[in-house]
């Protein structure tokens, strides 16, 4: 076939099935580059020592959940014959000067030096590079720098040139983690416990909960709102502190003796599904401490989102409970997905061969409480970071734009079409007339608020469009902020100058301005026509100042203190507008929402499993309640609200995510922890 077919059938597929197109692609990396490219032998410690010098830096780059730095400490006892052999310092505010001092002893002692997370360390930064610069004339041979870093921009360069670099990735795959926890592992870990049979099973779901941790970070924000960067240190201190607290657990003593004998009698969730040897052992394991320790501190305390958070103890109420212990016990996982832990008695080398043999089925979306759709999330994400990466990897803007951009005329002409579009701006002078703000009515002054956001949006977009155009034929400069306008339109991407003061949207260029038009259409049809029947929530751009209006009628109307309101949401049996009978006396009907992860049964009006490949389901026109001292119903899921599919935004001054809007109780006939784990939630907006 001719090099370039493989190509143009990429090309293809990028356009009508995304998510395949990563195994084709690596199909062009082998033939145009080798096999090599495709799957690379990874470095070790020990290439790198041998490639260098004792002047030359040795930087270890960081990525998410992989820290290099407890099998270096491990490697320099090897390599120098013990601990000393490696001096070692975390860099932050302040650190500077104890690096400095912590190289320059190394150098007279002929040691190793290591400086930890220097991305953290920007001023120290000039320094070190003058250091580093010093070495060649200063260095005996056993000396070595080494350095640990996040990618930043804040690493010299010079730095970056004159050293050997080494990348770590993390294990791929849940087998993989799995198989990197427990080579590390040793018998020396379980001899002498005081329950050692309990202690190797618990052990075993602690390390399949840290390696569900780590693969659900791939799914993209359907797995986490925020990719956290839990690390084998986490796993470590979590499992020496599991030895120590079931050693020192003493189930005789009062209130414990309680809960032991609950636990024996009913099970951690009050039912009878632990055996009674089972639940003797569960009797004498400190469930309460367990669960706090690991899931409040070492996991919990890296975690900022609390529907992260809730997620989290999920999963960790789902492999470390007294059922774990019964010997027939299967983790959390789909159907086909669960297996069999290794037998109680099994050890470490039992469990490695146990790892070895997990289904293949293992490394499915549904072996981490995902659907099965979460798999093409997953690579529709994993493309989209390659784009990205591939783009940011292009060179300066300033190259682009002078080559491809200057007089071009299908740049000149999108930047005049766009600005076409572009309807004038709201009177709000008009606006106020015909919706004077009242006591009563909260909703005049947010469409005040939204008319005059929508008009700042609009003014930038113009004036950079209208620069940006004479720029292109030489009657202006072309500054750099006019350059990535210039770039951006040619990628099709929102320029940054408009995402900046535009609403939270993920589109590309032609689906945003499209979308832009449809949201000035729905409030110039409201300045005009009056509120209608139904509110287009994803259209607003401050949809949470649309809620607090609700919430704000409600309470002035009823004399009510508005913090101890809540809205509770109502699912509508109708999807179409014109089907509505009217506004509602309290709250608000609103649609245009999305559900993630799940769909919505019409029949039995409850939220269902997904269907293969639909990632999104439209669901019908919700009305929003306001409610005093609402009780949540049991037999709802609490679904988090979401502006885009990206879920997680900036720390705002409520403590919530500014991509965040409120929890919405959905009917479910399932246990409300499934759809945690599936990461069910209603978005305002598809990609």
């Amino acid at each position: 076939a001719e090099p370039s077919s493989t190509l143009r059938r990429l090309l293809l597929l990028r356009a009508l099935r995304p998510d395949a197109c990563l195994a084709l692609l690596a199909d062009l990396i082998r033939e145009s580059l080798g096999p090599h490219f495709v799957n690379p032998a990874p470095p070790t410690l020990a290439e790198a020592y041998a490639a260098s010098e004792p002047f030359t830096p040795l930087v270890l780059l960081l990525t998410p959940g992989a820290d290099p730095s407890a099998q270096l400490l491990e490697w320099a006892r090897q390599h120098g014959g013990g601990g000393k052999h490696l001096q070692a310092v975390s860099l932050g505010q302040g650190a500077g000067p104890r690096a400095a001092a912590l190289i320059e002893s190394a150098l007279s002692q002929g040691t190793w030096a290591l400086l930890q997370n220097c991305h953290l360390a920007a001023s120290f930064m000039p320094q070190l590079e003058r250091i580093v610069e010093r070495l060649p004339g200063l260095a005996g041979p056993g000396f070595r720098l080494w350095l640990t870093s996040a990618p930043t921009q804040a690493l010299p360069a010079a730095v970056l040139r004159a050293g050997v670099k080494l990348a770590t990735e993390p294990p791929r795959g849940l087998r993989a983690n799995l198989r990197a926890l427990w080579e590390r592992a040793e018998e020396l870990e379980f001899e002498g416990a005081r329950e050692e049979t309990s202690l190797r099973r618990l052990r075993y779901g602690l390390s399949l909960f840290h390696a569900t941790l780590l693969e659900r970070r791939r799914f993209g924000p359907i797995g986490w709102n925020v990719p956290y960067a839990f690390s084998a240190a986490d796993f470590d201190m979590s499992a020496r502190q599991m030895r120590q607290l079931i050693d020192n657990y003493d189930p005789t003593d009062g209130a414990r003796a309680q809960r032991a004998a609950a636990a024996r009698s009913h099970g951690k969730y009050g039912t009878n599904s632990v055996a009674p040897p089972t639940a003797e052992a569960a009797g004498r394991v400190p469930w309460d401490a367990l669960v706090h320790v690991i899931g409040e501190v070492n996991y919990g305390g890296r975690v900022t989102d609390d529907r992260d958070r809730r997620l989290l103890r999920t999963l960790l109420d789902d492999l470390l409970c007294p059922e774990a212990l019964d010997w027939e016990f299967c983790f959390c996982g789909g159907a086909s997905a669960a297996h069999m832990p290794p037998a109680p008695t099994a050890t470490v080398e039992d469990v490695r061969a146990h790892v070895a043999r997990l289904p293949a089925d293992a490394e499915a979306a549904e072996a981490v409480g995902l659907h099965a759709n979460a798999q093409l999330a997953s690579a529709r994400h994993e493309l989209a970071a390659l784009v990205d990466n591939m783009a940011a990897s292009g060179g300066a803007h300033g190259g682009l734009v002078a080559q491809a951009a200057v007089g071009s005329d299908d740049l000149l002409a999108l930047a005049e079409t766009i600005d076409s579009r572009l309807p004038a701006p709201f009177n709000l002078e008009t606006v106020m007339e015909a919706h004077p703000p009242t006591y009563e009515e909260s909703m005049h002054t947010v469409l005040g608020h939204e008319a005059a956001r929508f008009n700042a949006l609009l003014h930038v977009v113009r004036e950079t469009l209208r620069a940006t155009r004479k720029a292109l034929l030489g009657l202006a400069s072309m500054v750099p902020e006019l350059e990535e306008v210039a770039s951006a339109l040619q990628a099709r991407r929102v320029p940054s100058a408009w995402a900046r003061v535009a609403y939270p949207s993920r589109k590309a260029l032609g689906a945003w301005t499209a979308d832009l038009q449809r949201r000035l259409n729905f409030f110039s049809s409201w300045i005009k026509d009056g509120a209608p029947k139904a509110m287009w929530l994803p259209g607003f751009f401050s949809a949470q100042g649309f809620l607090t209006g609700l919430l704000q009628n409600f309470a002035r109307k009823d004399s009510i203190a508005i913090d101890r309101l809540s809205l509770h949401v109502h699912v509508l049996t109708v999807h179409a507008i014109s089907e509505v009978p009217g506004r509602p006396e309290d709250g608000a009907y609103v649609h245009g929402m999305f559900l993630e992860g799940a769909r919505w049964d019409r029949r039995s009006r409850h939220i269902g499993e997904a269907r293969p490949k639909e990632l999104h389901c439209t669901m019908p026109i919700l009305w929003l309640c306001p409610s005093l001292d609402l009780q949540p119903d049991k037999d709802v899921y609490e679904a988090p609200v979401y502006r885009t599919t990206e879920r997680h935004g900036q720390l705002t001054t409520t403590g919530h995510s500014s991509n965040f809007l409120f929890m919405a109780p959905l009917p479910s006939d399932m246990p409300p922890e499934h759809w945690i784990k599936r990461g069910v939630a209603l978005v305002c907006e598809t990609d």
